[in-house]
């Protein structure tokens, strides 16, 4: 008996379909899972995981920096400040929004990296 004369079992071949069958329907289930759940809020975020540390520190450092530049905005239209201590408060802001823009766009590609990771593994799942 060659392998094109060999008995094939009905179980055996089934096994396959009922594989794919059962794959199909964990898909389906993952998928109205995901449909149905909303994305938390800000509030929802804990502040004792590594991404809701990241964010709480990204938002007080840009309300800071926001703050700051209103206040230099107010002492440049005083004018109780000179030239030089005008200049350099510019160049502080200027790298401290420099700094918040760098590490938002980390944080962005480091979210859009892990969403890219996920949704190839459902695609080859």
């Amino acid at each position: 008996m060659n392998a094109l004369q060999l008995p094939v079992s009905p179980a055996a071949a089934a096994e396959p379909a009922a594989q794919s069958g059962n794959l199909n329907a964990l898909a389906e289930k993952f998928s109205r899972m995901m449909e149905g759940s909303t994305p938390p809020s800000a509030a929802e975020v804990s502040p004792d995981s590594t991404v809701g540390n990241a964010l709480l520190h990204q938002d007080e450092s840009m309300r800071k920096s926001l703050q700051d530049m209103h206040a230099l905005a107010h002492a440049q239209k005083d004018g109780s400040l000179n030239d030089i201590d005008l200049t350099s408060r510019q160049v502080e802001l200027m790298y401290r929004m420099s700094t918040a823009q760098f590490q938002f766009n980390a944080m962005v590609y480091l979210a859009q990296g892990a969403k890219s990771g996920l949704q190839t593994l459902m695609r080859n799942q």
